[in-house]
């Protein structure tokens, strides 16, 4: 049983509809996963017209004596593998002008090769990312990447059932924000940025052409904005402090924040000192002839792009695990004998000479090699995470391949799933002139990620309540993944749990709350005996809030929620008969006699933690663990 029983896909559909239904027909195929496969099957490598929904007229404000043009735009859809690479790899037929609606006209996605002999400023940008990434050890890499995905799994694995997606954003974000130098309080400017303009980064690829949000590129360059504020605010205190450092608070006692911006934690105080120096305070080292505004720049789009394709490249993998159930045995069997390795020796790519030391190869090597980085590469050179970019032909270009065109022409080209064996993320990194830029910087991130998912206990992806079926990544216009729902045994890592019961106190309040604490007094021992009894509370107390209107009950417990709010209903059942006819809104009584709806009462008044966020020194100990099988 399926929720939707789609039609076949059937090209000769299209030509009975008009260019608007034509196009939502195509983008209905295009969002489900299954259809969009089939369609481009169907084509065949034949070049296809979409009819855009992108405004035709580039000014935003034309002349009044020359009326805007108006219409639906043909854009092509470009899906033969050799018209791609030649498309990838002639930057001056096939310009990369389209990014610049998202980040400008520097914006290093945006900047096509000069024409004129000039200064090529995306291979400037280019070069300084990559002199900035060599000097990150892959395994200082690691241990920042084993430090961000542990952050992130403090509350998104918080519960039995979790979103990959916004696990992999939330490491991804501290994983950036760690290495970059940001403090803590940057997070959400930096989680603002992220989304908004991965966002907008997809509708400059594929969502102009099919949906109208006319306010996703500007809230991206807002967001973006804001944080090239913060990001040139920063790298200026980097600078300051580096050429004159705080003095210490006391005489002789060195500070380990001398150097270190306001906010941010020093990397020696969480036992990370040996990653070296963070990325904003070495960026104007090796910014040639860049602007503080050009590296602003820089800094954003990196993040733009780096959060985002490790969300939807992680929930892909898993996604091809969870339906490979012997590849997935075969990782978890690997991790347990196979520890990550952090490489404490290595030395950053620039430390000598910005050479990559090659990988051992042979049969004594075999033992060095990392499985979890060979799967990586596999399923990304079959799934990249960004399988559709944008281009537009230069003003003169009389067609694509065969089909003949009038004036510059935007295309979307789809990137074929074999790639290059030697860049998982996409093509050549000689030819093609986008490619792989991160690759070095994420991979650590996505390997530790990989292991941190697959090692999880008894993981399972949701299955539809309706029809029972395995729910499939949620995709924005079948582009990135904004949500992947799996299932953990959580008790097996974190048996405890937080109850935070806020009850109302019936009118009058002071006569009630009185008869209440009279319960609570004499039934003390009564309470004392239940807990010892249920061997799973940690801890319980009652408590008055706001003059007595309102009682709180709180406790930490072992288990499964309704088995331990059960276990009171039919252990003490006459207690909380005294206490909830002090208290609006109870359960049917006697409590003992409607288990099920004192849960759901109790479930009703539950107040879960701020943020979700709850503390234990033990997480995976129970009561009788730590009493030593007492009461």
């Amino acid at each position: 049983m399926r929720r939707f029983d789609r039609p076949e896909v059937k090209l000769a559909q299209l030509d009975a509809l008009r260019n608007e239904q034509r196009t939502r027909l195509q983008f209905d195929w295009w969002c489900d996963d299954e259809d969009r496969a089939r369609y481009l099957e169907a084509l065949g490598g034949k070049l296809e017209w979409i009819y855009s929904r992108a405004p035709v007229e580039d000014d935003p404000a034309p002349p009044r004596s020359v009326p805007a043009r108006q219409g639906l735009a043909k854009v092509a859809l470009v899906s033969d593998p050799q018209q791609v690479v030649d498309a990838l790899s002639n930057p001056h037929d096939y310009l990369n002008i389209p990014y610049a609606e998202l980040g400008g006209a520097s914006f290093m996605l945006a900047l096509d090769p000069p024409r004129d002999g000039g200064t090529d400023w995306h291979a400037v940008q280019r070069k300084v990312v990559e002199d900035l990434f060599a000097r990150f050890a892959p395994g200082q890499l690691r241990r920042a990447a084993t430090w961000a995905v542990e952050q992130a799994a403090i509350l998104s694995l918080r519960s039995e059932v979790f979103d990959l997606a916004e696990f992999a954003e939330q490491a991804a974000l501290r994983y950036f924000g760690l290495v970059f130098g940001y403090a803590s309080a940057d997070h959400v400017p930096l989680e603002n940025a992220a989304r908004h303009g991965y966002r907008a980064l997809q509708y400059v690829i594929v969502g102009r052409h099919f949906v109208s949000e006319p306010g996703t590129l500007p809230a991206a360059q807002q967001a973006l904005g804001q944080l090239a504020a913060r990001t040139a605010s920063l790298i200026d205190e980097y600078a300051t402090l580096k050429r004159v450092p705080r003095q210490p608070s006391r005489l002789g006692v060195p500070r380990p924040d001398a150097d270190w911006p306001t906010g941010v934690q020093p990397w020696s105080e969480i036992g990370l000192s040996s990653l070296g120096q963070p990325a904003l305070r070495q960026l104007p080292e090796l910014a040639q002839d860049l602007s503080g505004q050009d590296l602003c720049n820089v800094v954003g789009g990196l993040l733009v792009g780096m959060v985002g394709n490790v969300q939807t490249s992680i929930c892909q993998v898993v996604q091809d695990l969870m339906r490979a159930p012997t590849e997935l045995q075969r990782l978890k069997d690997y991790l347990a004998v196979h520890p990550l390795r952090q490489d404490a020796a290595e030395v950053p790519l620039a430390a000598c000479g910005g050479e990559a030391k090659k990988p051992a190869s042979g049969p004594a090597a075999q033992g060095q090699r990392d499985e979890v980085a060979e799967y990586l590469g596999r399923r990304l050179r079959a799934r990249p995470p960004v399988p559709f970019l944008p281009r537009r032909t230069r003003e003169g270009l009389k067609g694509i391949g065969e089909v003949p065109i009038e004036a510059p022409t935007d295309c979307i080209l789809v990137l074929p799933g074999s790639g290059h064996p030697d860049c998982p993320w996409g093509g050549s990194k000689e030819k093609f002139r986008h490619s792989c830029l991160g690759r070095d910087f994420v991979q650590p991130l996505l390997e530790v990620l990989t292991r941190r998912v697959v090692a999880l206990p008894d993981l399972e992806e949701l299955l539809d309540s309706v029809t029972g079926e395995v729910l499939d990544p949620v995709r924005l216009w079948g582009f990135g993944c904004l949500r992947y729902g799996l299932r953990h045994r959580r008790e097996k890592l974190r048996v405890q749990q937080p109850l935070i019961v806020v009850m109302p106190v019936k009118s009058p309040v002071a006569v009630h709350a009185e008869y209440l604490r009279a319960v609570i007094r004499t039934g003390a021992p009564r309470i004392q005996w239940a807990l010892d009894d249920s061997r799973m509370v940690h801890v319980a107390w009652f408590e008055f809030m706001q003059e007595d209107s309102l009682l709180a009950l709180r406790t930490v417990y072992d288990g499964d929620f309704d088995t331990y709010i059960q276990h009171f209903a039919l252990r003490a059942g006459d207690l909380f008969d005294q206490l909830f006819a002090h208290i609006e809104g109870g359960p049917p009584m006697p409590v003992a006699e409607h288990p099920h709806e004192f849960v759901e009462t109790i479930r009703r008044y539950n107040r879960g933690p701020l943020g979700g966020y709850f503390y234990s020194a033990y997480p995976d100990q129970k009561v009788p663990r730590i009493t030593g099988g007492r009461g």
